[in-house]
């Protein structure tokens, strides 16, 4: 079962040490991207932001049951968010 992310305003992507957003993505994706949390890690990125009510893109190739718990979506790198908006 996958969320509609057609609403997405604003994603947020965690690569590592730095947090970026799709602000400066807007010419890229010009598609209106809510909000939405986009990372690789489903304890340190994707729960805490499901927490605070924001959907969630897990990066990771084959993905467990168990790390998707948070995730509304899985993705196999960044570039494939582009098939979810």
């Amino acid at each position: 079962m996958s969320k509609d992310f057609s609403s997405i305003k604003t994603i947020f992507f965690d690569t590592g040490d730095t947090l970026y957003t799709s602000d400066a993505m807007e010419k890229v994706y010009p598609k209106k991207l809510t909000e939405c949390y986009v990372g690789d890690s489903p304890t340190k990125d994707i729960r805490p932001a499901k927490e605070v009510g924001m959907m969630t893109i897990l990066v990771t190739q084959n993905p467990t049951s168990e790390e998707m718990t948070y995730a509304d979506a899985s993705i196999p790198d960044v570039k494939a968010i582009v098939e979810l908006i």
